[in-house]
């Protein structure tokens, strides 16, 4: 396996974003630390503040990991996190079916290597934790998932509803999984790791677990050996500790829509505002199991099936029942850096657009901002992709075009004559000849004017007829190499996407084996992060 950069520049990501890996100034003012620059990694470690209890939060993680079937390292490393001065690198992910798509892996891998890289430069321990994002309620996209079929991608759903709003990490999975495992595994080729795949799938996507533990049990099972450990905020012994944050997001919640609102104008000057400001930042986990907005008016709160409350009796539920809290998109990522000494978060290109509306959000709370790192960004090319590749003179970024552009270029690049250049002319010399002799009939027989045009334009469709003939005549010759343009844009830009947020991992799991992922692991480099890769399976 070898990993080969390709300009971002030319690939589907936004100016904000590619401003960001280049260093931007313009976009490096909305973040306090650079990842990309030793001294502010250095100067972010030395400004986190210790945890409040460190062995409050160990315990509490130990109890969240307890049912994972963690390895050992990652044992160990839970051990580590209650040394004083050890940090730790985050990242996270909805909660979905089979894993999700490639990029889920993209971000562990860069959790993972990351935090030995920094524990290297900075001779502390770091850990690497996955954020089992079990709070979001969008069960929509957490039950789905796609692989290549026949046909394109193909997606496949889960019948069985939620029944509400709640929390999707607490939804289980019910028997409807098993419809979906023949579904999927009927569109994944056999291979020599089939069994082992399905047999690591169904010990963890099973019903009767949880989305999240069907994605802890399966994440532990091929990172924890890496030292991954995971967290969420969905626990009560972890919202335990987050009592004093929720309480600032009551008491001080105008100050904070504002420091949001505010970053957020600012970077609309510039970018594409990434998320929405609301009036609040909390949701309220009620009695039916719904997860339902707070919203805030002339100084009160109430939700959306009708419960009010002033800020006092908030504050007290905070005190008493926190787990009755949930965060949104902006109060999340503060309560994981209140509640873990971490260094930086790794984020996706959509999450560091985000981040960069938080800047004062975060001063609010009195704390700044971890480093953000891009996670690794990819391209996975097969060999049989590599081999008809190296025959068709286009880069990566091509193949994000349509296929009929894709197929005239080849076209006119391999020395076929250009219908459309070779028609246009010969209607040009039809359209001058016509008007030169219906000129000349209008003088002899006014009355057939009329007559002439129609001729003409039958003739100019006979043309048109001829042309698409002819266009399939060349099509014919170039059948082979057509097909296989139309095969590599299928694999590397399903459905006209990046295959990284498009493909379930699990495809190419299924094609070269579990270990895969541990073999791009080795190849990773801090450097890799900072532009698209190219991963070639040798």
């Amino acid at each position: 396996m070898k990993l080969a950069g390709t300009d971002p520049e030319k690939l589907q990501f936004s100016t904000l974003f590619l401003h960001y890996l280049n260093g931007n100034e313009q976009v490096t003012d909305f973040f306090d630390f650079s990842p990309f620059v030793d001294d502010d990694i250095k100067s972010c470690a030395v400004a986190l503040p210790e945890p409040e209890n460190r062995e409050a939060l160990v315990n509490a993680l130990k109890s969240f990991n307890q049912n994972f079937g963690l390895h050992a390292n990652a044992r160990h490393n839970l051990d580590r996190l209650a040394e004083p001065g050890s940090l730790t690198i985050v990242t996270g992910q909805q909660l979905t079916l089979y894993g999700g798509p490639l990029y889920t892996i993209l971000k562990t891998l860069t959790a993972i290597h990351h935090s030995r890289h920094y524990e290297a430069m900075l001779g502390r321990p770091v850990i690497p934790v996955f954020w089992l994002a079990d709070e979001d309620h969008d069960f929509e996209e957490a039950a789905t998932v796609s692989v290549p079929g026949p046909s394109g991608l193909h997606t496949a759903r889960l019948d069985q509803k939620s029944g509400n709003r709640s929390s999707v990490g607490r939804i289980l999975l019910g028997n409807d999984i098993n419809r979906i495992r023949g579904e999927i595994s009927d569109l994944l080729q056999e291979t020599d790791f089939s069994t082992e795949l399905w047999d690591l799938l169904d010990a963890c996507y099973k019903p009767g677990n949880t989305f999240r533990q069907a994605m802890a049990l399966y994440l532990g099972r091929l990172f924890s050996r890496h030292g991954l450990i995971f967290a969420g905020s969905d626990y009560p012994e972890i919202k335990k500790l987050m009592v004093k944050p929720l309480a600032r997001a009551i008491s001080d919640a105008q100050t904070l829509q504002q420091a949001l609102e505010d970053a957020s104008g600012q970077i609309e000057k510039s970018y594409h505002r990434q998320a929405n400001v609301l009036d609040n930042t909390l949701f309220l986990h009620a009695k039916d199991g719904n997860r339902e907005r707070l919203n805030r008016s002339n100084g009160d709160w109430h939700t959306e099936s009708g419960k009010n409350f002033n800020s006092h009796k908030l504050l007290d539920l905070a005190a008493e029942t926190p787990e009755m809290f949930s965060p949104n998109v902006f109060l999340r990522p503060v309560l994981q850096d209140y509640l873990l000494p971490n260094l930086g978060y790794v984020a996706g290109p959509g999450e560091i657009a985000y981040y960069g509306q938080m800047k004062s959000f975060y001063h609010a709370f009195d704390r700044k901002m971890p480093l953000i790192i891009p996670r690794l960004s990819a391209t996975i090319i097969e060999p049989a992709i590599e081999r008809i590749m190296s025959g068709i003179p286009f880069e990566l970024h091509k193949y994000q075009d349509r296929i009929e552009d894709l197929e005239k270029e080849w076209l006119r690049l391999s020395d076929n004559p250009d219908a459309d250049t070779l028609f246009e002319q010969w209607n040009n010399e039809v359209d001058s000849l016509n008007s030169r002799y219906e000129q000349e009939i209008e003088k002899i027989e006014p009355t057939l004017t009329d007559t002439a045009s129609k001729t003409a334009a039958e003739y100019k469709k006979s043309l048109e007829k001829l042309k698409q003939k002819l266009i399939k005549a060349i099509k014919s010759k170039q059948e082979t190499q057509l097909k296989r343009i139309a095969r590599i844009k299928n694999e590397l830009f399903p459905d006209g996407g990046l295959q990284e947020r498009q493909i379930a991992h699990i495809y190419f799991m299924n094609k070269y084996g579990i270990g895969i992922w541990d073999e791009l692991l080795e190849v990773m480099t801090p450097e890799a992060c900072r532009s698209h890769q190219l991963v070639y399976l040798h």
